[in-house]
């Protein structure tokens, strides 16, 4: 997370407090405290959470590399993922860590967090007879309506 805007905490006690937060809307703000308090980020809710979510997940696959495929299934959290073979688990470790290095490299959490809930999706799938055999089935070309390219 890469903050290039910093502020004093009187800006947030003053008339700059609405221009500090329509910033925040934008990027985080480094908000600078007095003395020897430690200064603060200010975020939106949205990349709060969504830093928060990354950061929870990583984890979560750095603790399943460290467990193995076989045993992932064990880690709170990954439970869901006993729906997917191992040979699914690898690839869903392999596609993670380069969502993983992508988010980081790009500073955006929601790479990684759209892989994550991608597999998620993939297990809740896989666990539901109905939509899965919904998204298998053949299909008929003749019963579907052909796009044209703008």
């Amino acid at each position: 997370m890469e903050i290039t805007v910093e502020r004093p905490q009187s800006a947030l006690t003053h008339e700059g407090a609405g221009e500090v937060f329509q910033i925040a809307e934008r990027q985080p703000v480094r908000i600078r405290r007095r003395g020897d308090a430690p200064d603060e980020v200010l975020l939106n809710y949205e990349r709060y959470e969504a830093e928060t979510r990354f950061l929870r997940n990583l984890l979560l696959v750095a603790r399943a590399l460290q467990k193995g495929v076989e045993q992932m299934p064990d880690l709170e959290g990954l439970q869901w993922t006993k729906l997917l073979e191992p040979a699914l688990r690898r690839q869903m470790l392999l596609e993670l860590i380069e969502a993983g290095r992508a988010s980081v490299e790009r500073q955006d959490a929601a790479i990684f967090n759209r892989t994550w809930k991608g597999w998620a999706s993939t297990g809740e799938v896989l666990n539901d007879p109905e939509q899965f055999a919904a998204l298998t089935r053949p299909i008929d070309p003749a019963q579907t309506i052909p796009l044209v390219r703008p």
